[in-house]
């Protein structure tokens, strides 16, 4: 994904993503010969290269979908990945259909272990390679044509949504603020009115009591 940031920066989320899902329909594509050939090899074909167009693919949607929903970008990230894990589901069984339409059963050895041996279901699965490279491919393709960027005055507007809603909550902190004051500055206030009307109330029961004993 690091490699693909560098390239978002550079070329967008368009070909971003386009690049990284061809270098994927590539990995998948060469598998078709190596396959034949070696298991390593293999394992860099289907396993390296198709993992480097992964990582180089997987930022530019996110990325976009974010920009296009900046309020909900939770919920925008969990639908491109739930997707992402959808296609596993729904290829596994596409694949399943075409190598063995007949759902034959592998046989075991004595050491425990499945292998399939039926010839013809063994010929299709270095074929099957090349059409589901095709079909990622095409898919890519049609895919990176449709993803962009937000217009301007879309992300302005969300600015400016986001610009009024850090004001009214500046304007309410103000608000609480000014409030704590006048309560403090009114109870303050009371406060002073007690203490003068005790010292009030003091004043006279002093006078009261000096009157009292001036007429005895």
């Amino acid at each position: 994904m690091l490699v693909g940031g560098v390239i978002l920066q550079k070329l967008g989320p368009r070909w971003t993503t386009l690049t990284g899902g061809w270098v994927m329909s590539l990995g998948v594509l060469l598998s078709y010969f190596t396959i034949k050939v070696s298991f390593w090899l293999f394992i860099v074909t289907y396993g390296f290269i198709f993992g480097v167009g992964v990582g180089i693919a997987y930022i530019g949607p996110l990325t976009a979908v974010m920009r296009w929903m900046p309020k909900w970008k939770g919920v925008a990230n969990g639908v491109v990945v739930a997707g992402f894990g959808l296609s596993a589901l729904i290829f596994n069984l596409v694949q399943t259909i075409y190598v063995n339409p007949h759902n034959i059963d592998p046989v075991i050895n004595p050491n425990g272990e499945k292998y399939f041996v039926d010839s013809d279901l063994l010929q299709r699965v270095p074929k099957l390679f090349l059409i589901l490279g095709g079909v990622f491919a095409s898919m890519q393709l049609v895919g990176s044509l449709l993803l962009v960027y937000p217009p301007d005055r879309h992300t302005n507007s969300d600015q400016s949504y986001v610009s009024t809603k850090n004001k009214e909550e500046n304007d309410n902190s103000i608000a609480s603020s000014s409030k704590g004051t006048n309560c403090s500055g009114t109870d303050k206030f009371s406060e002073q009115r007690i203490s003068d009307q005790l010292i009030s109330q003091g004043i006279t029961f002093r006078t009261s009591i000096s009157e009292t004993g001036g007429r005895r």
